[in-house]
């Protein structure tokens, strides 16, 4: 049983970070900034302590972006170096090449 809830409890988990992170998207495209940065945050820092690198790495992919609106170029570029080192890891072609389009255009 206590496994069967710890399950549940991930999964739960999981589905409220995913939901954070739409909801930050969701902000991001009506050109409200600061919540989306704010949510793509926590939504990071959980989807680390869940141990779910992807995840964490495409909200990273996503705050690059908003911290770029943000005219915070530095932090963007910080962001999409730890996302394209675990997109390295974790063998995600994708979004590797994403992320490294992201890096050539924010260069400067």
């Amino acid at each position: 049983m206590i496994v069967k809830s710890e399950a549940v409890g991930a999964l739960v988990g999981r589905e409220a970070e995913l939901r954070k992170l739409e909801r930050a998207l969701l902000s991001a495209a009506k050109g409200e900034h600061g919540p989306a940065e704010a949510d793509l945050r926590e939504a990071i820092a959980a989807f680390d302590g869940m141990r779910m690198p992807i995840e964490s790495s495409k909200a990273r992919y996503h705050l690059a972006g908003v911290l770029m609106k943000l005219g915070k170029p530095e932090e963007a570029r910080t962001e999409l170096a730890i996302a394209i080192a675990a997109f390295q890891k974790t063998g995600s072609k994708l979004w590797l090449k994403r992320c490294r389009e992201a890096l050539a255009r924010f260069a400067g």
